[in-house]
């Protein structure tokens, strides 16, 4: 399947499916297009074209419908042709936005959260499937808890993926993502930021360095990345943390 998030109008359009002309709709910006590439495609497109297309093998959504109870990916609901006005879709696509713009920059832990989330979704929502009622999974083993944070931990810059977590641990990357948030009560690019903050912190504590110098000793893409976590985290900005904390051990 072939999800396209419309950043800007599209009126101007034709579409044939297994070689059939099909009624298309107009695409206002933050709607979605959904197409099949099982079928036959071809699509005339005269106007500017701005938009995001993913690509979601069927093979993942199967794999994400084992993991979800689901017993069989039998076809889709859906009409080529439509513009779907889906804010789950808008939304999840919208946040990777950044990533697509700066690919250098992006986070891997996020990128993989928003496409499991956006698997499971897409896989309840538009699948043609067979539910069947499956016992909830449970938390990660002690010892898998502990590889996988040893390894998040090893190395706060690196750009672990969860596909490397989770064969550490055995499992699938949408088992362990489960069963990591389930363990932790947060998801593992969540856990990821949360341990950078606590460095940033523990550094400003110990060191003279500068703001941007702690971004890059902490695995943020940029000083501005810094603040924004570290002030939703933590409730004010690094600098404002630094100066009151400081002057509380001066005091001390």
């Amino acid at each position: 399947m072939i999800f396209r998030l419309h950043l800007r109008e599209l009126s101007d359009h034709r579409l044939w499916l297994n070689g059939r002309a099909q009624p298309v709709a107009k695409c206002s910006p933050g709607t979605v297009s959904i197409y099949d590439v099982q079928q036959e495609l071809a699509v005339s497109i005269t106007d500017p074209l701005d938009v995001v297309r993913i690509f979601i093998p069927r093979t993942a959504l199967v794999e994400i419908g084992r993991e979800s109870g689901v017993r069989q990916v039998t076809g889709f609901n859906f009409r080529h042709g439509d513009a779907t006005d889906d804010p789950v879709i808008s939304s999840l696509v919208s946040s990777l936005l950044p990533s697509v713009g700066a690919p250098e920059a992006a986070f891997g832990l996020f990128v993989d959260h928003v496409m499991l989330a956006l698997l499971t979704y897409v896989g309840r929502a538009y699948g043609a499937v067979d539910y069947t009622r499956r016992a909830a999974r449970g938390k990660l083993a002690p010892w898998q808890e502990r590889r996988a944070k040893e390894m998040l931990e090893a190395d706060l810059n690196s750009n672990l993926r969860t596909a490397a977590l989770a064969e550490a641990c055995g499992l699938s990357p949408s088992h362990f993502a489960r069963a990591f948030r389930q363990s932790t009560g947060l998801p593992p690019h969540r856990w990821l930021l949360n341990r950078r903050v606590d460095r940033a912190k523990e550094l400003m504590l110990t060191t003279g360095m500068s703001l941007p110098d702690l971004a890059a000793a902490c695995g943020f893409s940029d000083q501005s990345h810094l603040s924004r976590v570290f002030e939703r985290v933590v409730g004010v900005p690094p600098g404002a943390w630094r100066r009151s904390h400081t002057c509380q051990i001066a005091d001390f």
